[in-house]
């Protein structure tokens, strides 16, 4: 089962457990939301279906899954006490299936289409390829808030746009200077794609475009629970220390291994910024942090690689992020 506990941190028990019986699953993909009303949704897919718990975790009802395949991507709640589950399938990109309150599917929304191609580099062995996205160059990005629309960007520009469902267009713009990828990072990077690309094919070398000397100045957008944006920026590599880097899974020699402090920019759903928050050494974005007000629930790695799950509360008057004691 899933552990649930309360927003201090204390433990309040455990939820549903293995199998195919009224409140168990079987290979839950990760797929959890939790309603405006405290109810809990459980995505899975090897029951096709969709479990409901209540807030105290008690077994309420079941509802199928709406067409397609599931996705590992999360499921967002909606301001009107729904929730939105990504699908894809049918040669179609990922959309997302609109459930009212009542677990009754409303409309399909499709993902958007910003109509650029990530630069890629290829391998291929016969009919086995693998295909690596260039590192540091520009993608696109979107994010679905809870409000019902969408936000998008190109990581390479400060400009977001919110497409409200009324047709109205929000942008959102910021002047940024991109930073540089230092020339040590970018032969990490290199190096990293090229041992990935050598296990198909060991004579395989660079066919795509070359890394760029400045990287994208957005990485990832989020959207809060309150309606929030929060934007993740690119910062300049910090080289992790030897005895902290993970090991090559092909049993090769360490890489050098670089990150960047985490560092977002925070703007209210109409636009108004709010500040720039940096968050401590070992938080995580993955799997994807929980944003409400000006709380954060995240994952947190120490030196060791023990993972926690850590409870920040932000201090806006020194722009930064300090654990909640």
């Amino acid at each position: 089962g899933f552990r649930r506990f309360s927003a201090e941190g204390q433990y309040l028990g455990t939820v549903g457990r293995s199998g195919s019986g009224p409140g168990e699953y079987v290979s839950s993909d990760g797929g959890l939301v939790v309603l405006t009303d405290g109810r809990i949704v459980l995505r899975d897919p090897g029951n096709a279906r969709l479990s409901v718990y209540a807030a105290d975790g008690a077994y309420l009802n079941a509802w199928p899954i709406r067409g397609g395949r599931s996705t590992s991507m999360p499921m967002v709640p909606a301001l009107d006490g729904g929730f939105y589950n990504p699908i894809f399938g049918g040669g179609q990109p990922v959309r997302l299936v609109r459930y009212a309150p009542d677990g009754i599917p409303m409309d399909t929304l499709p993902s958007p289409d910003l109509g650029v191609e990530t630069a890629t580099v290829r391998a291929a062995v016969g009919v086995v390829s693998s295909t690596w996205p260039v590192p540091f160059t520009q993608t696109s990005l979107w994010n679905l808030h809870p409000g019902g629309f969408f936000i998008t960007a190109m990581s390479g520009q400060y400009a977001l746009y919110l497409r409200h469902p009324d047709g109205r267009l929000l942008r959102i713009s910021k002047d940024e200077t991109p930073v540089l990828v230092a020339s040590d990072e970018r032969a990490a990077a290199e190096e990293r794609v090229t041992r990935a690309m050598r296990r198909l094919d060991p004579s395989w070398r660079w066919n795509g475009d070359p890394i760029p000397s400045t990287k994208p100045i957005l990485r990832e957008l989020h959207a809060a629970e309150d309606g929030r944006i929060w934007v993740l920026l690119h910062q300049p590599g910090e080289r992790v220390p030897s005895e902290e880097r993970d090991p090559d899974p092909a049993g090769g020699a360490p890489l050098p291994q670089f990150r960047e402090v985490t560092t977002f920019d925070v703007f209210e759903q109409d636009g108004r910024y709010l500040g720039r928050i940096t968050a401590p050494v070992g938080f995580s974005t993955s799997p994807r942090p929980v944003f409400r007000g000006d709380m954060v629930w995240a994952l947190e790695e120490d030196t060791v690689g023990v993972q926690r799950l850590t409870r920040y509360h932000i201090v806006t008057e020194k722009g930064s992020a300090q654990t909640a004691h």
